[in-house]
């Protein structure tokens, strides 16, 4: 589809020159797909079993390459675009119990914590279509909406896990690392294909600069656990695809009203 509206849009600006104008260029940027959590819990009353949650925000870059086409007020962009998504939950949990010690009851406390990393990294296809407000040389706000398929190159999964000994007070390790395309210890890969849909804000500047922030909402990044699951971790692991972004472009050659 993408590569359709490309070719057409190549070859109706050669056909159609003096309407249909395009242009060239580049982007830079970056993404945020999650919003920071941070929460703790303390109760007393239960040996003072003490909970932390947290959820980290990432600012990840993007960045590509960038065709352009507009009729009067009517833009089309195309990019090739390289971009990463990124997750990172971690839970900690302090517990006790009673227990004899020498005739006298103690309380014995004990940790585990547990932390999930995923990271995709992703070569886009966008497109948008847009309108622009303004035919002012310096300032255009515009408005767009478009379409994204997305190749994920790479994903990876690392899962770690805690655990102390109530009585010595040592600290076991266990870690696990997943690739999210192998189907190593059974696990159901994540497809490497999947699409957003994107709408946005914009302002053009001095014809050859554009500001755009926009969202890009897709279905969920999802590798199914195994057959056999392992205690200690999660049986399949999520991550949204909820984009919020910020671009600056940069055209070759000034646009033309």
């Amino acid at each position: 589809m993408i590569l359709l509206a490309f070719t057409l849009g190549v070859f109706f600006s050669s056909l159609c020159y003096s309407k249909i104008k395009s242009n060239y260029g580049l982007h830079v940027g970056f993404t945020k797909n999650e919003k920071a959590i941070s929460t703790s819990h303390f109760t007393p009353q239960l040996f003072n079993t003490y909970h932390t949650y947290n959820k980290k925000s990432y600012a990840m870059p993007l960045g590509g390459i960038d065709a352009l086409f507009c009729y009067k007020h009517w833009f089309l962009t195309t990019s090739l675009e390289y971009s990463s998504l990124k997750s990172f939950h971690k839970s900690y949990d302090e517990h006790g119990f009673y227990y004899n010690e020498n005739g006298q009851t103690i309380t014995k406390l004990y940790y585990q914590d547990y932390s999930l990393k995923q990271t995709y990294h992703k070569i886009n296809l966008p497109l948008e279509v847009g309108f622009q407000f303004l035919n002012s040389r310096k300032l255009k706000p515009t408005i767009f909406l478009g379409f994204s398929v997305s190749y994920l190159a790479k994903g990876e999964i690392e899962e770690i896990m805690n655990f102390q000994d109530p009585f010595t007070k040592e600290v076991t390790q266990k870690k696990m690392n997943i690739n999210a395309f192998s189907h190593e210890d059974n696990y159901i890969a994540q497809s490497r294909f999947n699409e957003q849909f994107i709408v946005g804000l914009g302002v053009n500047f001095n014809d050859n600069l554009a500001l755009k922030i926009f969202t890009r909402k897709g279905g969920s990044l999802i590798v199914y656990g195994n057959s056999n699951p392992n205690q200690y971790f999660m049986n399949s692991y999520i991550i949204q695809q909820v984009e919020y972004g910020v671009s600056l472009s940069y055209w070759l050659k000034r646009h033309i009203k």
